[in-house]
């Protein structure tokens, strides 16, 4: 696949909102957390899983393991981002 192609998610894994949907089968999740609120002179860490995603389809053999992590066997996917709402209450937020 071309790293400009099709939709954006990591490494260009099959994608699902693991947290809202049908419950899905998966051995290795990415979740992004675009959160910056506490950053206190530069913002932008919400960017960070955007950018992984967008530089993750170059990225798969690993030389110091000198093989890719789908030479394993495992499923893979990406569940998307996290819902970060700086409103919600601390005992809320691990439900979101």
């Amino acid at each position: 696949d071309l790293a400009y192609t099709g939709p954006l998610s990591f490494m260009h894994l099959r994608c699902a909102k693991c947290l809202e949907d049908a419950p899905h089968t998966f051995d290795i999740a990415f979740l992004g957390f675009p959160f910056d609120t506490t950053t206190s002179y530069r913002p932008g860490a919400r960017f960070g899983p955007q950018s992984i995603r967008l530089g993750s389809p170059n990225r798969g053999y690993t030389l110091a393991w000198d093989s890719s992590p789908f030479d394993f066997g495992a499923r893979i996917m990406d569940c998307g981002d996290a819902r970060c709402l700086v409103t919600a209450h601390g005992a809320e937020a691990p439900d979101q």
